[in-house]
């Protein structure tokens, strides 16, 4: 096992109100799969899990940017 103080966050792209929740492993790969599928779906957000369920939002894109 390795201790680190650093935890590993999984953060996801997401489309409210439809099954699209893709995992990504930084920010740097999250942001342009956000762009992306706002252009499709209109609105894509950019967000991550805490250990106690509460969900972060980072960012998001609408198909207006």
């Amino acid at each position: 096992q390795i201790n680190s103080p650093f935890k590993m966050i999984t953060y996801f792209v997401e489309v409210p109100n439809s099954n699209v929740k893709e995992p990504v492993r930084t920010l740097d790969d999250a942001y342009p799969l956000c762009y992306d599928l706002a252009q499709e779906f209109g609105f894509a957000e950019v967000c991550w899990y805490a250990l106690n369920g509460k969900r972060v939002s980072e960012g998001h894109y609408t198909d207006k940017d």
